[in-house]
């Protein structure tokens, strides 16, 4: 609720890309936990035995990456763990995302609609 509208686009992407197509590292592998994931076969496919890209969760470029809601995703960020999402919200969010809305958005790994 603190985030200026300007800066709500960029939080959408945190939410993108953990609560609907998030990832976490366990003593196990990488399991899903995302929404998104967990609704679509052709998504948990695309994640353990397709052709996407899999990275570890750096909240700026999280902030700075790009998605399409129409696609099977290119890309996925594995947070360390579930302890890890709500550090997002206690630190300072607004100052990463005027950092990322600076630095501007990264190139798409898909083509664009």
């Amino acid at each position: 609720l603190r985030v200026p509208k300007s800066m709500r686009w960029h939080m959408f992407r945190l939410f993108w890309f953990t609560v609907e197509f998030g990832l976490v590292d366990t003593p196990d592998g990488v399991r899903a936990y995302g929404a998104g994931i967990a609704s679509s076969p052709s998504e948990a496919e695309n994640v353990f035995d397709g052709d996407a890209e899999i990275k570890r969760f750096d909240v700026s470029e999280v902030l700075r990456t790009p998605y399409r809601i129409d696609i099977v995703q290119p890309i996925y960020f594995v947070i360390a763990s579930f302890d890890a999402l709500p550090q997002l919200l206690i630190g300072n969010i607004e100052a990463e995302i005027a950092a990322a809305m600076a630095a501007g958005d990264l190139p798409p790994v898909f083509d664009p609609a």
